[in-house]
């Protein structure tokens, strides 16, 4: 495990690294992060899990199995690593939902959720939000009934909000995994699927080449591939100015 091998008796000349997927550890280790190190109960909780974009299905329906089958979670939600970027700033004062609207149709149920707030309706000039009721429905009257019944034009207008968006909105993310790196864009927190890039080349290959050429310079380290993937994790960043880090490093 992880924090086995940061024990000051570990010894990790030549240790070699396996990932757990592969050789089929991974129930083992969540076993034990969920219960060693997290200590959660799965059967009331609820996990967030995130899987590389354009994952296959068969590997999202076995970790569907593992999650309810196997830990009994309460619920899980699943997305990629560059959908959750903005939420690092996030700010509360924006919404991420519906925008104002009113509804042209006759009649609109909604089905609160205890767990998101919404919908807001707005009186004057400011949002109230409808607090829900147990086993209860919204009726929202659409603008047909309100110009049918009461001879006049739509009068409310609401919205439905269930998350945050971050001040940028917009973004570019890089995101660099142990064999492969994608490029993807993401817009009010959702990846623009048909606009992401991937390129086979990822983390495994930077830590090889950094073992070269330190094997090439100074002293072997190409059996030493938990050593230089520390190396690398502490030293090793990407430039915002490649010319001036190029001159600082010469």
């Amino acid at each position: 495990m992880a924090e086995q091998l940061l024990s000051a008796t570990a010894d990790l000349t030549s240790a070699t690294l396996r990932r757990p997927f592969n050789r089929g550890y991974l129930s083992s280790l969540w076993s034990h992060l969920f219960s060693s190190l997290l200590r959660v109960t799965p059967s009331t909780s609820s996990l967030l899990l995130t899987e590389p974009l354009f994952n296959l299905p068969s590997i999202q329906r076995s970790t569907d199995e593992i999650v309810f089958e196997e830990f009994g979670f309460r619920s899980l939600f699943v997305a990629d690593s560059p959908s959750l970027v903005h939420l690092y700033e996030a700010q509360p004062d924006l919404a991420l939902g519906l925008s104002s609207h009113s509804d042209p149709g006759g009649m609109t149920i909604l089905l609160p959720d205890q767990h998101v707030p919404g919908p807001q309706v707005r009186k004057d000039h400011s949002w109230i939000t409808v607090k829900p009721a147990p086993h209860a429905f919204i009726v929202n009257i659409g603008d047909q009934i309100q110009t049918i019944q009461l001879g006049l034009l739509p009068l409310c207008s609401y919205t439905c909000a269930y998350g945050l968006v971050s001040k940028a909105q917009c973004s570019l993310v890089v995101d660099c995994g142990f064999s492969f790196t994608h490029w993807a864009p993401v817009f009010q927190n959702f990846t623009v699927n048909y606009g992401v890039k991937r390129m086979d080349l990822g983390g495994q290959a930077l830590t090889t080449y950094l073992k070269e050429i330190v094997s090439y310079r100074s002293v072997n380290v190409m059996d030493e591939s938990f050593f230089m993937d520390d190396v690398k994790e502490k030293l090793c960043f990407v430039s915002l100015d490649v010319a001036q880090d190029l001159k600082v490093s010469r």
